[in-house]
């Protein structure tokens, strides 16, 4: 059985190695280095082919980001290019769609919006899109009442 340096070296010359892949996600994770863990999901969706499975390791590698880094700013940068892969990735769409809405990124929201709205149309995933129009109409709701009450301070309309 190759070493862990053999396999190692399998992904640098080969990114797509599924058996080094394997390998090496499962070692990485028991011994708790997940700063390889996050360059072996990175390095490994850059180099393959399959849109949803690239989109899937971007999605995992912002995740261990979160969770054991507290990257968020790594981590919006991953769920940007796992959308940029597959833009009906729901997971990635969620988790991105949250850190703007929770950094108070108004604009950002609406934009992922916009894209995840165009995506679901052209999949024609009615369900999803029953999903967001019903999110569309919460942040939009919210928006304009907090426009409404920032002019309800600026005294009488004259």
């Amino acid at each position: 059985m190759p070493s862990e340096r053999e396999y190692e070296q399998a992904v640098q010359r080969e990114p797509g190695h599924n058996e080094a892949f394997l390998f090496l996600r499962r070692s990485y994770r028991e011994s708790g280095r997940f700063d390889k863990l996050v360059a072996l999901y990175e390095t490994r969706a850059q180099a393959i082919a399959d849109q949803a499975k690239a989109a899937e390791l971007f999605y995992l590698a912002a995740e261990v980001r979160v969770d054991h880094f507290s990257d968020v700013a790594g981590a919006e940068a991953d769920l940007a290019h796992a959308i940029s892969r597959d833009a009906t990735h729901r997971k990635a769409v969620k988790r991105l769609k949250d850190i703007y809405r929770e950094q108070g990124r108004a604009s950002e929201y609406l934009n992922m919006l916009e894209v995840e709205a165009a995506a679901l149309g052209q999949a024609r995933d009615t369900a999803r899109i029953d999903e967001l129009r019903a999110e569309i109409d919460r942040a939009y709701g919210q928006h304009i009442a907090r426009i409404e009450k920032r002019t309800d301070h600026a005294g009488p309309a004259r």
